[in-house]
């Protein structure tokens, strides 16, 4: 089991299944059971991940102190994760909308409320942690210095990225010793962005989600790309939420002391398996679970 510091967006989430894009206008519509609510954000994804693979998880992230803040207190407590570290410092508790079609694919309207207004107190036991995952919101970026000067491995992810000088995550790539980033802004041209990173921040690992196709990971004391193809296990659903499972599993198996390469193995039949669910925060598996489904 790895203690890990996780720093990140906590939010309500609502999923409607429109079955296709572009939504067909209507002024009302009673899709039975295609409605969910569920707790999600970055933080909370990343961390029910770990904590369902076994971590030991100390939470950190701001709320509003509403119905929306305590129905995630709630959820927090459901799956055994400490919430004292998350401050009631909104001024309401930010939430998101997710439509998805029958092939999987969503569109994602996410209002942050306040939270990029917030810093998070700084003033933590570092050196009590294995790693620190640190998403890149505004508020998470006083820790990245502090965990730094501690030592600890520091993994974020900077999902969508158009810009390796983007001015807004350079500050995550730069303290990063584990980057993801989603290949969304550059479809065709994986390595060479890759390689444009690297060149500009010295990661020693930078993963890439690939979408339906799998991942690519790039190892630097190798200097090494590897492909690693999507797996689904069962029917997909939503592919809400992948690229953080991807993330959490591979953080959770590397913080073991796994090879980078079987860590990515790991993590790719993890989220293939995680997206026959509808939210972005259920569908995970157990270690045990997923050692034995990839055996």
């Amino acid at each position: 089991m790895s203690k890990i510091l996780v720093c990140g967006l906590l939010n309500l989430e609502t999923t409607v299944n429109v079955r296709e894009f572009p939504v067909h206008y209507s002024p009302i519509e009673y899709p039975f059971n295609q409605v969910g609510v569920f707790v999600g954000g970055v933080g909370f994804n990343v961390a029910k991940a770990l904590k369902v693979l076994g971590d030991d998880i100390c939470l950190c992230s701001f709320l509003g102190d509403d119905l929306a803040g305590k129905s995630v207190r709630l959820a927090l407590k459901e799956i055994g994760i400490d919430d004292s570290l998350v401050i009631d410092g909104l001024a309401s508790t930010p939430t998101s909308v997710v439509l998805y079609d029958e092939k999987g694919d969503r569109k994602i309207y996410c209002d942050l409320k306040d939270c990029q207004e917030k810093e998070y107190p700084s003033d933590l036991p570092y050196r009590n942690f294995d790693i620190a995952v640190l998403a890149n919101a505004n508020f998470s970026r006083p820790l990245l210095k502090k965990a730094k000067e501690a030592g600890l491995k520091i993994a974020t992810d900077v999902q969508a990225l158009g810009d390796a000088r983007d001015s807004y995550n350079a500050d995550f790539m730069e303290a990063a010793d584990i980057l993801f980033l989603s290949n969304v802004c550059h479809q065709g041209d994986e390595e060479k962005f890759i390689r444009e990173i690297e060149d500009t921040y010295h990661n020693e690992i930078i993963a890439m989600g690939l979408g339906e196709k799998g991942a690519l990971l790039y190892l630097k004391k190798e200097d090494s790309f590897t492909f690693f193809p999507a797996v689904n296990p069962r029917l997909v659903v939503s592919t809400v939420g992948a690229g953080d499972s991807l993330f959490s599993c591979f953080v959770h198996y590397l913080s073991k002391g796994a090879n980078p390469k079987i860590a990515m193995q790991k993590a790719v039949y993890f989220a293939g398996y995680k997206i026959g669910e509808k939210g972005a925060s259920v569908g995970f598996l157990s270690e045990k679970e997923l050692d034995e489904k990839t055996k």
